[in-house]
C-alpha cells in the first residue's frame, strides 16, 4: 500500500470525509487503497480552523497515518 503525507487540517478533512479531492502535480498509474497520514508539521495558513475543530472536541493528530483511503 502507499501513503500519502498530508498537512493538517487537510489530512483530518480527507479522513472525516469532508474533502474528497486531492491533487497533486505529478502523474501516477496508481490506482488501489492509500495510507493518509498526517504530517508532523501543520499548514501555518489554516491556524485558524485547526483551533476551530478541536474546539469542537475532535482529535487533530500529528505525525501518524490516520485513514486509508
Amino acid at each position: 500500500m502507499k501513503a500519502l503525507s498530508i498537512k493538517q487540517p487537510w489530512a483530518w478533512a480527507i479522513a472525516s470525509g469532508h474533502k474528497t479531492i486531492e491533487t497533486r502535480t505529478w502523474p501516477t498509474n496508481y490506482r488501489g487503497e492509500l495510507l493518509i497520514v498526517a504530517s508532523k508539521t501543520p499548514d501555518r495558513t489554516m491556524t485558524q480552523m485547526i483551533t476551530e475543530i478541536s474546539q469542537r472536541g475532535q482529535i487533530i493528530e500529528y505525525g501518524k497515518a490516520i485513514a486509508v483511503a
